[in-house]
């Protein structure tokens, strides 16, 4: 398993995808090379889980807001 790799591609919504989601490029980040971290999967996790738990709630990542909130 290699955790320095993390890719996001954008929904395909079975070859239709609402406009907003047609223009977002694939993402690619490497952990060494983009923050200086060996395992970034893990911190993430653990700091979103922590979040949710202290507060009870599922933690959702508002992209437009560059925060989260609580669904």
């Amino acid at each position: 398993m290699n955790c320095q790799d993390l890719y996001f591609t954008p929904e395909s919504f079975k070859g239709k995808p609402p406009d907003a989601v047609k223009l977002r490029e694939p993402i690619h980040l490497n952990g060494k090379a983009d923050f200086n971290e060996g395992d970034g999967a893990i911190s993430h996790s653990g700091n979103m889980a922590a979040i949710s738990f202290k507060n009870h709630k599922k933690v959702v990542w508002d992209a437009a807001a560059g925060k989260v909130r609580f669904a």
